[in-house]
């Protein structure tokens, strides 16, 4: 009599146990992995690539090392026979060793010839693979550069479509130039915050009101940039810098306003080495910005004036005139 229990068989005399095969549920695990396996990203690609190139010639190189040291082997061999040679005086021992010496002559050749060639090809690949990383940062930081311009216009022509999948291959080609090192990381703080400033306690308690005060960062984030009339190499160059709002032509040269100061101030300090040229890059300071510090300076003069404590002499005296007139009033 036999019982059977999934994987389990009992019987009689004893128990039985066996492994059950399901092929559905190894097709549906593999499925599952397959599903659930993480992409490989570009930038991922691009590491995989350059480290597999880097690991291959690190292995022709060791070969190549052993090479040479194998050849520097066997000439000491020979130099050695041809020592014993020199001093041997049996003509049969004598015929021996040269015909030892000639065939480590041929091995010697033969090695010679494989070294110097491993030598050239080593030369052509690691010039190749030092060109392909140039060429692969240059494609990369090109790609990226036409991608901000594509988006740049698109933004501020007003035109929407395909702005979202062009942003987004944006973001990806600026992870690929950071894994390349083209890019560094930047922090972005427009804004700088004050602490609340109260008015008198006295004053704000009768009054039942408070101010407070945020100072916005009215630095410059423009800058005026002459020395070239190649204006689409200059909006090229100075994208790489961040992120650019608006740029405008005048007579004498570009005006370029980024997002942050921080932005600003990284394209003031390494942005004047175009090419073979060196460009003027100052601050530009917007008359209208220094009308706005001058009216918030008045605004701040006015609080000032409108915060000030009241003496207390006076509290005391309207008090006293208020009790007067409520006296009046009973009489009345």
């Amino acid at each position: 009599m036999t019982f059977c229990s999934k994987s389990t068989i009992y019987t009689s005399k004893g128990n039985l146990s066996r492994t059950v095969f399901i092929p559905s549920a190894k097709r549906n695990t593999q499925n599952f992995n397959a599903n659930t396996a993480t992409p490989i990203t570009p930038v991922r690609r691009v590491k995989d690539d350059q480290r597999k190139k880097q690991d291959a010639i690190q292995k022709r190189l060791e070969l190549h090392k052993k090479k040479q040291e194998f050849l520097k082997s066997q000439i000491e061999h020979q130099k050695v026979i041809l020592d014993k040679l020199s001093k041997c005086k049996n003509e049969k021992e004598k015929e021996f060793l040269k015909q030892t010496i000639q065939t480590l002559t041929e091995k010697i050749s033969t090695i010679q010839s494989d070294v110097k060639k491993d030598s050239l090809e080593l030369k052509t690949l690691l010039k190749t693979a030092n060109t392909q990383t140039l060429l692969t940062k240059t494609e990369a930081e090109r790609e990226l550069l036409d991608a901000e311009m594509d988006l740049y216009n698109k933004q501020h022509t007003g035109d929407d479509t395909g702005t979202a999948e062009l942003l987004s291959r944006v973001n990806e080609l600026k992870k690929k130039a950071k894994a390349l090192g083209l890019l560094d990381n930047l922090s972005h703080s427009p804004v700088i915050g004050t602490p609340p400033r109260h008015v008198n306690s006295r004053y704000s308690s009768r009054t039942n009101s408070t101010f407070s005060h945020h100072s916005v960062d009215h630095r410059p984030k423009k800058l005026l940039i002459s020395g070239s009339t190649n204006k689409e190499g200059l909006m090229k160059h100075f994208m790489l810098f961040g992120s650019i709002e608006k740029v405008e032509e005048t007579s004498v040269g570009l005006i370029v306003t980024y997002s942050t100061r921080l932005e600003a101030e990284n394209a003031y300090i390494h942005g004047s080495k175009f090419g073979d040229i060196v460009l003027s890059v100052t601050w530009f300071h917007d008359p209208q910005l220094t009308s706005v510090q001058n009216l918030d300076h008045n605004n701040d003069s006015d609080l000032k004036q409108v915060t000030s404590p009241v003496p207390e002499g006076d509290d005391e005296e309207e008090e006293d005139e208020e009790e007067d007139s409520e006296a009046r009033s009973w009489r009345r």
